[in-house]
């Protein structure tokens, strides 16, 4: 880990900022191939701090791949510097509540200023973040990406082999992404 800024550090390529706990390590490995992967742990933070946190490490723009409530803090990233976040990857995003609101009413005004592509993965039988919640999304997001991953509870810790698979392939072609926009689901 790197004392001044917080991340562990590891692959080559282009940055992928991840905020995610150890289940979803495999998932991490899984982009060192092709990414420089920095990961920190979850935890309170504000859109400012990990913006600071990402320029100490050099870095005029980035992908981010947060998991749960940490969609939020990516949310408030990607509007407050869009040119910075080129694509944001919400696993399991619990930054909206059921009927469609943002959680925090900071968020709200916001969502409309998120330009990044961003794909937001939801588990068939996710209940801290169920696929219902998938249409809230792409319809807040201009540029949203909607996947759905069956028999999969949580989108950071299962099915990782289907999950890092889309992934992947949505980090290294974001808008020819193989999920039609217009359809906006896949199933893996």
């Amino acid at each position: 880990m790197n004392a001044n800024t917080g991340f562990i550090v590891s692959g080559e390529g282009e940055p992928v900022v991840c905020l995610l706990g150890d289940p979803a390590a495999a998932l991490m490995d899984a982009l060192t191939d092709d990414f420089t992967v920095l990961a920190m742990p979850p935890g309170e933070m504000t859109a400012d701090a990990l913006m600071a946190a990402v320029k100490a490490r050099g870095l005029d723009t980035f992908s981010l791949m947060v998991h749960g409530a940490e969609a939020a803090l990516a949310l408030q990233l990607a509007a407050a510097f869009p040119d910075a976040v080129q694509a944001l990857v919400l696993l399991s995003p619990q930054a909206l509540d059921p009927g469609g609101a943002a959680r925090d009413a900071a968020l709200g005004g916001q969502l409309a200023n998120v330009r990044a592509q961003v794909l937001a993965l939801f588990g068939t039988r996710d209940k801290a973040a169920p696929p219902t919640m998938g249409g809230h999304y792409k319809r807040a997001l201009a540029n949203c990406h909607l996947m759905y991953v069956y028999d999969a509870e949580d989108t950071a810790s299962e099915r990782l082999e289907a999950v890092s698979e889309v992934v992947l392939d949505f980090l290294k072609r974001r808008d020819a992404f193989l999920v039609n926009n217009k359809d906006g689901r896949l199933y893996a």
